[in-house]
């Protein structure tokens, strides 16, 4: 049975490889799900995990963090429930993604929309060569 954990190792916190991400560094690539962008880096990581994952909703957007916070969660949620056949195909292929998932709009969103948008990533998202 899967874990459907959040661990703190799959957390994206190294100022490097966000560096390297929003640089446009060679090898990121951009998939838009609406109303999520999906940054994705092929990387590898110090800890044994396929995928270390940053959430990010834009201040000038949503000026209370209460907003902000509240599609965070469910930002997280989502991707928690939703991301084992993504770590599946990358575990088998001994690939490392570092992602960065960026809400886009400026109007909060339900959690369908949010889940819809993750499911499309994950079960769209083309390994790299």
């Amino acid at each position: 049975m899967a874990s459907f954990r959040f661990h703190k190792s799959e957390r994206l916190c190294s100022k490097i490889k966000i560096q390297s991400i929003f640089s446009k560094t060679q090898g990121v690539t951009t998939h838009l799900h609406f109303p999520i962008l999906f940054l994705c880096l092929p990387t590898t990581f110090s800890e044994s995990v396929t995928t270390q994952v940053m959430i990010s909703v834009s201040k000038r957007k949503f000026k209370h963090a209460k907003d902000r916070n509240r599609i965070k969660r469910i930002m997280r949620e989502a991707w928690r429930l939703n991301n084992s056949e993504l770590k599946t195909k990358l575990l088998e292929h001994h690939i490392q993604l570092a992602i960065v998932m960026v809400y886009m709009p400026d109007v909060l969103p339900d959690f369908a929309q949010i889940q819809n948008s993750v499911i499309g990533f994950v079960v769209k998202y083309k390994l790299p060569k």
